[in-house]
């Protein structure tokens, strides 16, 4: 006790003059040796954390941040976002977080299809006579566009230019949008094939995407390769991306330039899969679309299940005929690759074929994508989905898509019939409580919104993480979302004027009807200031009714030109929900998103939301600085 004592003492703490001499007596040494000894040991390391905390814990960040070594592996954590923010502070931390982006991330200089050929030349103006450029690869969209004033001397200017030059191309990703004609117009191409010749040994990750691939016949042809390097012209290519579907010739060129070849990803076909084999490459596919199981290409889809592929990624294509060979197929398919595959795209029919045999087990499955059929799943009374047993065949799902399926007809008796008695009589129900995130999209549900939904909060009870994704009329799916699932962490909204006018969302987020919406708007508008006042009692679901909501997003594209007609209907969502809801939640943090308006009537326009500003996040583009592109870290893909 009395060692205790007398630390704090040296501390400060409990100060007391008459201890603080009697420490320091010669007869407490002769007395007490022992403990004298240990106070003076505790009073020395007291003082010594002491003289720590006071020199440096003012400071502890720029001590710990000051070491280049704990700097870099704290940005390794940083968002692409926080970095670019980092590199605004000062010229070293500058340095640290470009060297984060080009190390680790996929930062690429990012030409839209807009006009590229200026994009391309502004590019280079901007960053001609800066150091190191904060990118690791370069995003070129090709659309069929002319310009005049971009001539055979704007294209040398391209390829002299410093910033060009200095421009890593690790990642290079190109999509092209050809004319009638199979031609791009635009006199950036040159440029890109230029690109792909002179530097495309720099080149270690290439998506390519166009609308039309006639004059890929012959790829090195087409980039005017030497006959003497169309084996090796991409000699370090490790990636390769085929964001469209190709000819088998298309991939078997460029699997044959690419010596390195580790993956390859995106609209990867079974027609591509003979040449791929004979090459032993098809182990390295990684994202594969099943679009059809017939008699002819059935032996070849089980010649490549036999070399384990490597799948992370696989989408299974509506197949209307020999259902029967088709889940043979698919089955011996899927047990071959369900160790490693992580996402599935299928159909609503195929899934319960699938599912109903009960003989596979998508052990690391955390993604699934389900092309919905309304008119089937009614036809099975809006019970499906709870007839499917996830702990047993999808025990690790995290999330959840549900798309329109592309057929989206009522499926005749005899179609019916290849679903197993013991699926449609089944009278046990399940539920998957693995499931935290849900992604609605495209309108996926017509008619029975309300049926639908209670169906998917029944079956996915778990639902943290909601969102809405391009919807052109989203008010009943958000109502009976906000009923379905209450425990939302996040919300996320995106919707279209087009073909109808957008309708206020005051009414739905207040929880009160429109009658009361259009008077305390009306209120707001004549004594500024008196809602922050009112207490609110809303008569149905609400945002209020989240109580753990830290995140609500709203995207919001409507017409170019809004109406000469100033209605408060039309405004998407006004300080009625600002000062009722917004203000009142204090977690949580709203960003509104909307395109610019081009109207030039003297009404302003009724999706600025300016009487929102102090209550949300407003922009009017997803994409403020249109050079920078964010993908995920080159560790995480």
């Amino acid at each position: 006790m009395l060692v205790e004592i007398c630390s704090k003492n040296a501390l400060g703490i409990n100060h007391n003059p008459t201890l603080e001499k009697l420490i320091h007596l010669p007869v407490l040494n002769s007395i007490f040796p022992t403990v004298y000894s240990q106070i003076q040991r505790k009073i020395k390391m007291d003082l010594e954390e002491q003289y720590f905390e006071e020199e440096f814990s003012s400071s502890y960040e720029s001590v710990v941040t000051s070491n280049d070594l704990i700097l870099e592996r704290i940005l390794n954590f940083v968002t692409f976002e926080d970095l670019l923010t980092c590199s605004l502070i000062n010229k070293r931390w500058s340095q640290m977080s470009r060297l984060e982006l080009r190390r680790s991330r996929k930062c690429y200089a990012r030409i839209t299809k807009d006009e590229p050929c200026q994009q391309l030349l502004r590019f280079c103006e901007e960053f001609e006579n800066h150091g190191k450029l904060p990118f690791t690869g370069l995003s070129l969209g090709l659309s069929n566009h002319f310009d005049e004033d971009y001539s055979e001397e704007g294209s040398t200017i391209l390829k002299s230019s410093n910033a060009i030059k200095k421009l890593p191309m690790k990642y290079f990703k190109v999509t092209l949008e050809f004319d009638q004609d199979g031609e791009v117009s635009c006199c950036s191409v040159p440029f890109f094939k230029w690109i792909v010749k002179e530097r495309g040994e720099e080149i270690e990750e290439l998506s390519i995407g166009t609308s039309q691939y006639s004059n890929f016949n012959n790829v090195a042809k087409y980039f005017d390769i030497e006959e003497e390097k169309k084996q090796k012209w991409l000699p370090n290519l490790k990636s390769l991306e085929l964001l469209n579907e190709y000819p088998k010739q298309f991939l078997d060129e460029f699997v044959a330039a690419a010596p390195k070849i580790q993956t390859l990803r995106g609209s990867i076909l079974p027609d591509h899969l003979s040449e791929l084999l004979s090459m032993n490459k098809a182990h390295l596919i990684t994202e594969f679309i099943l679009d059809s199981v017939c008699e002819n290409n059935a032996d070849m889809l089980i010649r490549f299940s036999e070399v384990e592929p490597n799948l992370k990624n696989l989408s299974i294509s509506w197949q209307s005929t020999q259902k029967e060979l088709w889940l043979s197929v698919v089955v011996i398919f899927l047990d071959s690759t369900f160790i490693g595959l992580q996402k599935l795209e299928i159909e609503h029919f195929d899934l319960i074929l699938l599912t109903s045999a009960e003989k596979t087990c998508f052990l690391n499955l955390k993604h699934l994508t389900v092309n919905a059929n309304e008119k089937l799943e009614r036809q099975l009374g809006f019970e499906s989905l709870s007839k499917i047993n996830y702990e047993l065949v999808f025990p690790n799902l995290e999330s959840i898509e549900i798309l329109e399926s592309a057929c989206s007809r009522r499926f005749s008796d005899e179609e019916m019939a290849v679903i197993p008695d013991s699926f449609v009589c089944i009278s046990k129900f399940f539920s998957s409580y693995t499931v935290n995130r849900l992604k609605l999209s495209n309108n996926c549900f017509k008619i029975h919104i309300q049926s639908m939904i209670q169906s998917l909060a029944s079956v996915f009870p778990n639902v943290t993480h909601l969102e809405l994704a391009n919807f052109r009329h989203v008010e009943p799916y958000l109502k009976h979302s906000l009923t379905g699932w209450q425990n939302l962490e996040t919300l996320s909204v995106s919707t279209t004027e087009f073909p109808v006018t957008l309708t206020n969302f005051d009414s739905l987020f207040c929880g009160i009807s429109e009658e009361e919406c259009e008077f305390l708007q009306s209120l707001e508008k004549s004594h500024l200031g008196d809602l922050q006042n009112l207490s609110l009692v809303p008569s149905g679901h609400s945002l209020q009714h989240l109580r753990d909501l830290k995140s609500l997003k709203l995207e919001i594209l409507h017409n170019h030109v809004c109406a000469a007609v100033n209605n408060h209907k039309m405004a998407g969502l006004t300080s009625v929900t600002g000062n009722l809801i917004f203000a009142r939640m204090s977690d949580l943090r709203v960003e509104i998103i909307t395109n610019e308006c081009t109207s030039n009537h003297e009404i302003p326009c009724h999706f600025r939301f300016e009487d929102l500003n102090n209550f949300a996040k407003i922009s009017t583009s997803i994409w403020e600085n249109k050079f920078y592109r964010e993908s995920l870290p080159s560790s995480h893909v």
